[in-house]
């Protein structure tokens, strides 16, 4: 009876090859698209940082490899070697603190399959990205590498003095937002996430505006736009603008009980938010009418 072989001895190690804990040489010019089963922790690392470097920036086809014309099958057999490829598992040791990495990779992984899965959801995002071309670079929720400089014009950054940081973009942004200027709010918001992508405000904001655009339509994009704003309040609690953004959100999604969930928080820790605090009552009033329908009386008309 043969023994079984030691999950712990790679392949390359059982042939005589490469040790597990080296990285195999790579060849000039080579592109690795799925790495084979002996690929050392190290090059599973350099894996990881290289994808999430750039996964801002892929829709969900690209975050599973796979091209616009895949079937249901290639579909399902893609989303099985990404998450194996990209497992947190596999980081260990020295490079466990990439584990983050790779987890937000998995999940930006399971967020492409459940809308791709579906032929008609499937069909739906393939609409949306030829219909929005910002999408060709924009796949959650995040903004296009060449910012339209138009509107950055417009907006008067493009020249100006002094050193631009991502946070006086943010600003810029939000100032642009009150006085409704759509366009010039979403060039500043733009730069902003592509300098700091893992800022929380930046991205719900970014969110936000492309909401107020009328981007929000029931299917993938409205997911997209939600689970965006749903990762931002996590990452930020007490952040009342982000909660702001996802009751309304959820509000017009017609997710009523959840949105009033977000209102109740904002008022409860912001007395002064008028538009929490509005919301909160009038879901009040409707549940008191609820309850004793028999004591709500229209007013009498004025004669």
């Amino acid at each position: 009876m043969v023994a079984p072989k030691s999950p712990s001895v790679s392949l390359a190690a059982q042939e005589g090859g490469a040790p597990a804990n080296t990285c195999p040489p790579r060849r000039s010019g080579e592109r690795r698209i799925q790495p084979p089963a002996w690929l050392a922790p190290c090059a599973i690392a350099s894996l990881v940082m290289q994808r999430h470097a750039r996964l801002s920036y892929f829709n969900h086809f690209e975050v599973l490899d796979i091209p616009e014309n895949a079937d249901s099958e290639t579909i399902r057999r893609a989303f099985q070697q990404a998450v194996r490829r990209f497992h947190p598992g596999q980081l260990v040791g020295e490079y466990e603190p990439l584990q983050p990495l790779a987890k937000e990779i998995v999940c930006r992984i399971g967020v492409a399959y459940r809308i791709l899965e579906d032929d008609a959801a499937r069909a739906q995002y393939r609409r949306s990205l030829a219909e929005y071309p910002h999408l060709s670079a924009v796949r959650s929720s995040m903004p296009s590498p060449r910012p339209s400089r138009a509107a950055l014009r417009k907006s008067g950054e493009v020249d100006a003095a002094g050193p631009w940081t991502a946070a006086k973009a943010f600003a810029a942004a939000q100032l642009h937002l009150r006085r409704g200027a759509l366009d010039e709010a979403l060039a500043q918001i733009e730069r902003a996430c592509i300098a700091q992508p893992e800022q929380p405000e930046y991205r719900a904001l970014h969110a936000w505006l492309r909401v107020e655009r009328g981007e929000l339509t029931d299917g993938p994009i409205a997911e997209e736009i939600l689970m965006t704003l749903t990762w931002a309040v996590r990452q930020r609690r007490d952040d009342l603008d982000i909660r702001m953004y996802r009751g309304r959100v959820l509000q017009r999604l017609g997710r009523n009980d959840e949105a009033m969930r977000e209102f109740s928080v904002v008022a409860s820790m912001d007395a002064t938010n008028l538009e929490a605090l509005r919301e909160v009552q009038l879901q009040r009033a409707r549940e008191e009418h609820k309850a004793a329908p028999g004591l709500w009386h229209p007013l009498p008309k004025e004669s």
